[in-house]
């Protein structure tokens, strides 16, 4: 599904389409993660993609849940510092039309391990639930007003 991150309406296709209101053109979000999304949106962070996907896990049995937030910006570390258990700060540059962008930008991810007999539907939305929960609760922690400032002074 898509969102705009102005207007924050919810689309089911995946067609970056401007919107007539906003004129904002929409990111890649899956639903699990619509509510962080905004939640990073009003904190002044630009986002580009938020992906949640479990794969089967075939080296150990199980599955494997992969969530992923992509910023459309190069963040300062300590703006996202402590977070929650199993999140990481990672960084990519983006490729267009197969040259590798000098720009860094910075992202989000974690990993949730199903071993098997832990990897029915129910399981796996619990542990999908209990990572998006930490993370909505670490960034709801940080003041609004506060994170606007700092990205501002820090050029983002």
């Amino acid at each position: 599904m898509t969102m705009r991150p102005v207007c924050y309406e919810i689309y089911g296709d995946l067609w970056p389409l401007p919107c007539d209101i906003c004129h904002s053109i929409t990111i890649s979000v899956s639903v699990e993660l619509v509510r962080i999304v905004k939640m990073f949106i009003v904190r002044g962070f630009k986002v580009n993609f938020a992906n949640c996907s479990t794969y089967d896990d075939k080296l150990r049995g199980g599955k494997i849940t992969q969530i992923k937030i992509d910023f459309a910006d190069l963040y300062p570390e300590a703006l996202l510092n402590d977070l929650p258990p199993d999140w990481l700060i990672t960084y990519y540059r983006q490729v267009h039309n197969q040259k590798i962008s000098a720009d860094k930008y910075t992202g989000l991810s974690c990993a949730c391990l199903h071993p098997e007999g832990e990897c029915d539907d129910s399981c796996v939305d619990y542990d999908i639930f209990l990572a998006i929960s930490n993370l909505e609760s670490w960034l709801g922690d940080k003041d609004v007003r506060a994170c606007k400032a700092v990205l501002l002074l820090t050029g983002c």
